[in-house]
Formats: C-alpha cells, sequence, structure tokens
C-alpha cells in the first residue's frame, strides 16, 4: 500500500489569525507530561504508531470491502423527478466536413449538460450552505438548477470554474460543517437523478452516433478522441471491464478502471471523450480528459447512485457528531521550540495520542476552524497522521531529546473534511474539496506572514495544489517568496519532471520571481530494494532539476510510501539542524541539508526500459553527521571564523 501525495493530488478570504501562533512559554513541561512524553518517544522509536496508523488503515479498508457489493445496474436508475425533455436528435446543417463535426459535437454537449450541472450542484451543495430562501434541490427542474448555478457564478473565471463551472465572488458563501439526515436525503434523489440523466444522454447519443458514424470514422484515422468515442459507442451494452480494455486498445494503452466503478464507466468517460468548444480537431489530453479519471471524478462525488450513496450516506453520518473532539492540553513548548507547521489531510490525534502531544496553534481551511482532527480509518485520511508519524518517529530514533524536551512545535494546517466520507471511494486526495482547502492554506499562510507574532520555522508540505491562478484573483504575486520559512515539499507521484506535472507540486506553476527556491526543499522518493540493498529511484517519484534531494519512502515501515513520506523524513533532518543551530536561516538549512547529500547514479524503471539518472541522497538515518558539519561551516562563516 502506498499512500498518495495529494497529486494522485483548484478559496475562502483570507483568515486574519491563520498564523497567530500561541505563545510559547519557557517553563519545562509539567510533571504529569513527563511520562506521557517518555511513552510516547518510545512508541515513536519502537515504530508501535506508525503500525497502529497502518493496522487501523487495513482494518477499515477490509471492513469496507466486506460491506461493498455494487450492482452493475445501479449506473441506470429511473427514480427522482423526470428532467426536461432531452432532445432525441440532431439536425445537422451538415452532413460532412469540420462543420458537420463541430454541429454533432455540440449537440453530444448539450445531451451531457444537464447530468453535467447536477454534479456541479451536487459539488456546490456539499461545501456550502444553501442561501435562503432555502433551495429546494431535491425536486428542482433542470432550468431551475442551471439558474440556482448560474447565479454564482464570478464576475472573472476562477479556478473554480475548471472543476465546478461555478463559484461565489471570491467563495463569499458560509461553509458547511455537517449535513442533516434531511439534506444527505435530498443528496441521494441527486445522486439518482444525475445517474439518470447521463444514462439517458448516453443511449441518445449512441442513437445519434450510429447515423453519423462515417463521419465520426473519418476523424477517427488522424485523431484518437474519435477512435476512442467509436469504441466507447461499439462497446455500449457490454460490462464496464471490457469497455475498459476496448478504450484501452483504442488509446493504446492501458486504461485502469476499479471494479466498483467499471459499471459508470459508458456515462461517464463521455465527459471525457467529446470535446470542449474549440477542441473538436484536438487529440485527448492525457490527464485531464483520461476517460479513467473522469469516471473516477464523477462518481467520487457521492458514489453512483442507489446502494452506493445510501452506504456512503450511512458512514458519514455514524462519524459526522464526533468531528471537532477536544483538542490535547498539555504544557507549552519549550522557549527555543523549533516550530514546525504541516499542511496536510489531519490528524488523528485521538486514535494517536502520541501525535497531540506536540501539537500547537492549528487551523482547518477545510471547515474554517480551528481543531486539524480527521479520524485515521481510511488511507487518505490517514495522510496527515502518517506524515506526522514519520517526522516524529525520525526525530525519536535521531535525537530524542528534542522530544524529551519539548523542543518540537508542531503546527497543523488541514485541508481535508469529513465531509468528503460522501465519496463512494477514497479519492478525497483528488477531490476538488482538497484542493481548495490546500491552495486557501497555502495562499493565506504566506499573505497573512506579516500579522503573525510567532512564525514556523519549517513548512512540510506532502500535497500539491495550482497557486498561480489563485494569486492571480487576490494578488500579492510575491507573498510565497517574501516567506520566510523553509518550505520542504513533495515533488509528486507523477514520474515526470516537476512542472510537467498539471498538479503543480514545489510551486512549480509559479513564475521563477513569485518563488524564491533558496527556500524551497523539493523532495523524491527513492525505494530501498530487496533487504535494504539496491536503492533505486521510486518508479512513481517526479524528477528533474526542482527536485533538491531524494529520500526513501518509508522509514522502518513508517508512512507506507510516495514522495508524501520521504518528505517528513527530510523536515526531520531540518528541524534537527535547526535545533542544533537556531541561527541557521532557512536558505543555510537546505543549504546544509544539500551539501550533505550524496551524489549517485541510480536506476529508475520506466515503462519499457531502465533508465539511469545523477541525483543527490539524503538519508536522515546515516547522514545527519554529514549535514551537522554542513550547519557548523556555514556558522562558522557567518561569525566570521575559519572553517
Amino acid at each position: 500500500m502506498r499512500l498518495p501525495v495529494f497529486t494522485r493530488i483548484q478559496l475562502i478570504p483570507a483568515f486574519a489569525m491563520a498564523l497567530l501562533a500561541f505563545a510559547a512559554g519557557g517553563c519545562s513541561p509539567e510533571r504529569s507530561d513527563q511520562e506521557k512524553i517518555k511513552q510516547a518517544v518510545e512508541n515513536l522509536q519502537s515504530g508501535a504508531v506508525v503500525r497502529a496508523i497502518e493496522e487501523a488503515i487495513e482494518e477499515s479498508s477490509a471492513a469496507t470491502a466486506q460491506s461493498e457489493a455494487l450492482n452493475p445496474d445501479q449506473a441506470a436508475l429511473s427514480t427522482g423527478p423526470v428532467l426536461d425533455r432531452l432532445p432525441d436528435t440532431c439536425m445537422l446543417a451538415h452532413t460532412d466536413g469540420d462543420e458537420a463535426l463541430r454541429e454533432l459535437m455540440s449537440c453530444f454537449r448539450d445531451l451531457l449538460a444537464p447530468g453535467k450541472r447536477l454534479g456541479d450542484l451536487m459539488a456546490y451543495l456539499r461545501l456550502f450552505e444553501i442561501p435562503e430562501p432555502t433551495f429546494s434541490f431535491s425536486d428542482a427542474s433542470d432550468i431551475e438548477v442551471n439558474r440556482f448555478l448560474s447565479a454564482r457564478k464570478p464576475n472573472s473565471p476562477g479556478w473554480l470554474d475548471i472543476r465546478l463551472g461555478l463559484t461565489p465572488p471570491y467563495i463569499g458563501e458560509r461553509l458547511r460543517s455537517k449535513f442533516s439526515d434531511e439534506e444527505l436525503s435530498s443528496l441521494l434523489v441527486l445522486v439518482d437523478r444525475r445517474a439518470r440523466a447521463f444514462s439517458i444522454a448516453e443511449a441518445t447519443i449512441v442513437s445519434i452516433a450510429g447515423k453519423y458514424r462515417e463521419l465520426l470514422q473519418t476523424y477517427a484515422k488522424e485523431m484518437d478522441r474519435y477512435r476512442v468515442l467509436l469504441a466507447l459507442l461499439d462497446s455500449y451494452g457490454s460490462g464496464g471491464l471490457d469497455t475498459a480494455r476496448d478504450l484501452g486498445a483504442a488509446l493504446g494503452r492501458d486504461l485502469v478502471i476499479a471494479d466498483d466503478l467499471a459499471p459508470f464507466l459508458h456515462p461517464y468517460a463521455l465527459l471525457a471523450l467529446v470535446p470542449a468548444p474549440g477542441r473538436e480537431f484536438s487529440f485527448l489530453h492525457r490527464t485531464r480528459e483520461d476517460p479513467a479519471r473522469v469516471v473516477q471524478a464523477a462518481v467520487s462525488d457521492l458514489g453512483g447512485g442507489g446502494d452506493a450513496g445510501k452506504r456512503v450516506a450511512e458512514y458519514y453520518a455514524r462519524f459526522r457528531d464526533r468531528d471537532n473532539p477536544e483538542l490535547p492540553k498539555h504544557s507549552e513548548p519549550a522557549a527555543d521550540a523549533v516550530r514546525v507547521a504541516f499542511i496536510d489531510s489531519g490528524l488523528d490525534f485521538l486514535r494517536f495520542p502520541e501525535l497531540g502531544l506536540y501539537l500547537g496553534g492549528s487551523r482547518d481551511y477545510a471547515d474554517d476552524d480551528s481543531n486539524p482532527w480527521l479520524p485515521a480509518i481510511r488511507e487518505d485520511f490517514a495522510h496527515g497522521s502518517a506524515t506526522t508519524a514519520t517526522l516524529l518517529s525520525v526525530i525519536s530514533r535521531e535525537s530524542p531529546s528534542l522530544l524529551s524536551a519539548r523542543k518540537v512545535d508542531l503546527r497543523f494546517w488541514k485541508v481535508q473534511t469529513l465531509r468528503q466520507f460522501l465519496e463512494d471511494r477514497p479519492f478525497g486526495l483528488v477531490s476538488w474539496e482538497s484542493r481548495f482547502g490546500a491552495q486557501e492554506a497555502l495562499r493565506s499562510y504566506s499573505t497573512n506572514s506579516g500579522s503573525a507574532t510567532e512564525l514556523p520555522k519549517i513548512v512540510s508540505v506532502s500535497l500539491s495544489a495550482q497557486l498561480r491562478r489563485v494569486i492571480e484573483q487576490s494578488g500579492g504575486e510575491q507573498s510565497i517568496a517574501r516567506s520566510p520559512w523553509l518550505w520542504v515539499m513533495a515533488a509528486g507521484n507523477s514520474a515526470s519532471k516537476v512542472e510537467l506535472d498539471p498538479i503543480a507540486p514545489c510551486f512549480s506553476d509559479l513564475p521563477r520571481d513569485w518563488r524564491d527556491d533558496s527556500r524551497i526543499l523539493c523532495v523524491g522518493a527513492l525505494t530501498r530494494g530487496e533487504n535494504g540493498s539496491n536503492a533505486r529511484i521510486a518508479d512513481y517519484s517526479n524528477h528533474g532539476e526542482r527536485v533538491d534531494v531524494y529520500a526513501y519512502e518509508s522509514y522502518t515501515g513508517m508512512c507506507p510510501g510516495g514522495t508524501s513520506c520521504s518528505t517528513p523524513a527530510i523536515t526531520a533532518a531540518v528541524t534537527m539542524l535547526s535545533a542544533e543551530f537556531p541561527v541557521l536561516s532557512s536558505a543555510q538549512l537546505k543549504e546544509a541539508i544539500v551539501g550533505a547529500a550524496e551524489t549517485r547514479v541510480l536506476r529508475v524503471n520506466r515503462e519499457d526500459s531502465v533508465v539511469m539518472r545523477k541525483v543527490r541522497v539524503f538519508d536522515p538515518q546515516t547522514m545527519m553527521e554529514q549535514a551537522r558539519k554542513q550547519a557548523s561551516l556555514l556558522h562558522a562563516t557567518d561569525l566570521g571564523l575559519s572553517p
């Protein structure tokens, strides 16, 4: 099992108090804390905490697998209010040529529009509260749904348009915290309506396409879009996995569709294959228009319908009223504690109290409160707990006195929410809600730095999010570049160059003058190979000049893998250096780590070949002494002393 970085992982107004930190006390930990801290350090050193997190995920996954039995017929439902009548034919002014193709694709888009609007409405309702007077979405017509969404479009395009096609003026609505049972029932009605709308559209498109098959075949000779579209239409009525095979053959590559998503492949894949206006003669975009990803995103809004939607709604309702538990109470950290901030999914400090012992002032950017709790009961929800455990576990092995003396002050900035239980599968790390929280955390964290009384020294980010559009909308092009802390960031898991990853890890979508690369430490992932030897670059790890160092994807079993997990190991190394050399700047801390890294030529397995790459490797378990020497040299240089 490999925890995905948020790329595998786009606001709300800036929070004025987002960075106000709690004053660090100068007293030593209270006596009542000493035994807890001692036991916590022992549990972290032994790996017990990480094993417990992994076991919790496995237990939950096993229980979910036992209860899941999706019916392939669920994709075509006949319940719920009748949608506005869909056309049953396309009256084209042309019968061949480019204009005929444009007309045909325009007709297909019109057929898919009602289902897309219902999906947009579901996404809106999952995040925002419904304004007064209450909008009766259970029985609203398609025209009323369109009017509701149109009223919430911004004056200028925003990042949310990419996913939803709507957004309130810079997210002026209040965020939703919980769904009532009545609202959950209404959402289930929308699940059924959306599934039915897509099924009607699909059947209509199949019928129309038969009349214009010769036209589609003409363009299929040159463009993969129509080659794959024809394969989809030809497989109408067959099983989803067989269709995935046929589509993959048309694309010339494997198309991986999870078994429980296969029933929804036909109608939702049309969303990718039917081109947007102006793209009628372009090839499919491998990421944005990949049929497998479109199906995954569409189904994850709230399941595919019927029993699937009901099951996830009941699952959410079980945890809904447990949200925002009491925060851990403990003595203040040491006066010289290193402040480390995590931007991640959430922290389960109830189930794993060792993680809460070092918790300081935090922020929940998903629910607009100060409680970072999220139960570690499925893979994406456990992401933050696993990355935090990696940080603390590495420190507990290499420098346990830092934890015993409370010299690590952990700030947690949560970007995920319990509302994401309302997804049929654990794809929250891909969903727009997580992107929403991640972008706002990154943006407002930097924008508000001037008002903070106590700033972190290090910010650990095991996710990715596009920021350029957000920053352009809100101003502050220099906010990231001016942030004084060191960003330790995951390079991403797309097996591409960092700057080519569409989710933009390590701020790769920002122009060079909008960021300060001397204060961004971009981390790739290594695998240890058999028996802990023969290390190589992880097949999934992003690469390129932007990756500063590589670390192992897993340390003594902690964090199942991914650049998400190599990143906090490097954060731990930086934290230990900062504690020992507090006068070093963020840029100097990066310089010490990169300077201590070993240059190696390592292999990485590609699809059909083995590639050798020269990379810098930093392993906290074996290279900390060299990093201390580098830090000492930098310190001596600052003091004007000879090395």
